[in-house]
């Protein structure tokens, strides 16, 4: 049945809007009736293609079986199929290259040990820590996200304050401090988000605030996290790292 609308009786001379006039085929000359026929098979193929249906079959259910209609060229479902992204497409790759861990290195980290490694060249230098968290990614994140409770978890980390995020090209000496938990509702696993914190660390109170940004990504979430401009002094010039979280 339809609801409303037009579409094409087989037993009607045209296209009719719910209403329809039947007639006898015996009355058409041999001409016309080869031509009626043509006309009803162009209608169905063009029909079958715009739902993306083979038109090549027939129904056996049914009294009479349709007239079947050639095979559609491939170009027709490269048209279709233009349209519509592939499920599998290939996501971005992620903006840094992880650490290549070594055969004993994971079977350490298997056996609940914490794999950590420094590296320095002159005055700079590099490492990286894994660990093997028995919990889903979006508990180890909303735990990361919450920066109110990094000196309740962080034993490094003495205080914290939060601050705008509305001028990220200045210091953060030109943003204003906000109260604990302002903007917690965004800060969320699979939200992205962008947050500015001050903290002091350690025994001798190194002051430094960073810009954290979150980023969702189908191979692992991760957070890059740089240090503020303002922070910068002859010892300490420069400072960035990744938090990043893949399933196993």
């Amino acid at each position: 049945g339809t609801s409303g609308g037009s579409y094409y009786d087989e037993n009607t001379d045209k296209k009719k809007n719910g209403t329809s006039q039947p007639y006898s085929l015996s009355n058409l000359t041999d001409e016309e009736l080869a031509l009626k026929n043509g006309e009803m098979e162009s209608s169905n193929s063009k029909a079958d293609q715009a739902s993306g249906i083979s038109s090549d079959y027939s129904d056996s259910s049914s009294p009479s079986s349709r007239p079947a209609t050639p095979p559609r060229k491939p170009k027709d479902f490269d048209v279709i199929r233009g349209d519509v992204p592939a499920a599998n497409a290939e996501s971005e790759p992620l903006p840094f290259k992880l650490p290549k861990l070594s055969a004993e290195q994971r079977r350490r980290l298997r056996d609940g040990e914490r794999i950590q490694e420094q590296s320095r060249m002159g005055r700079e230098g590099s490492g990286f820590v894994v660990l093997d968290v028995k919990a889903p990614p979006f508990v180890v994140w909303e735990c990361l996200l919450d920066f109110e409770s990094y000196p309740d978890i962080i034993p490094t980390v003495k205080s914290m304050q939060l601050y705008t995020s509305e001028k990220l090209n200045i210091g953060f000496v030109n943003e204003k401090p906000v109260l604990p938990g302002t903007g917690r509702e965004t800060r969320h696993y699979g939200t992205p988000s962008i947050t500015r914190a001050a903290f002091t660390l350690s025994k001798f109170r190194l002051n430094i605030a960073a810009i954290h940004r979150y980023t969702p990504h189908p191979l692992g979430d991760y957070m890059e996290f740089t240090l503020d401009r303002s922070c910068t002094n002859m010892v300490l010039k420069g400072a960035k790292g990744i938090w990043y979280t893949e399933k196993n």
